[in-house]
């Protein structure tokens, strides 16, 4: 919005106001774009591993943050590590990166399933 024939003060009232007023969005709008963030996550991690469809995230919501555990196979636990982890925090960056911008927190957990018992 560009306001134009005004003075200093008006400006300045402007600026007031719409910094002063609490931007919240709707509980439903946090679900919405979480579910939104797990897809990111899971499509990202697809992308990496043999066994793509052994992959899973699950969400824990928090109260500060919200954490998504990735599931993979035992053997493509490497792959979406990396050498020293560089692969891990890269996503991590991503993913980070996405929610700084709703102002939310979100950290990622890469978990190994258990290998399957056969009978």
């Amino acid at each position: 919005m560009i306001l134009k024939n005004t003075n200093h003060i008006d400006i300045y009232a402007y600026r007031v106001y719409n910094i002063a007023r609490p931007m919240r969005a709707p509980q439903r709008y946090y679900l919405l774009r979480d579910k939104a963030m797990k897809a990111f996550i899971k499509k990202m991690v697809q992308a990496l591993v043999d066994l793509p469809d052994e992959v899973s995230v699950e969400e824990v919501p928090g109260e500060i943050a919200t954490t998504f555990r990735i599931h993979v196979a035992p053997s493509d636990v490497g792959k979406v590590l990396g050498k020293h982890g560089r692969i891990a925090d890269a996503m991590r960056v991503l993913a980070k990166a996405s929610a700084m911008k709703h102002k939310r927190r979100v950290y990622l957990d890469v978990k190994a399933m258990p290998a399957s018992v056969d009978p």
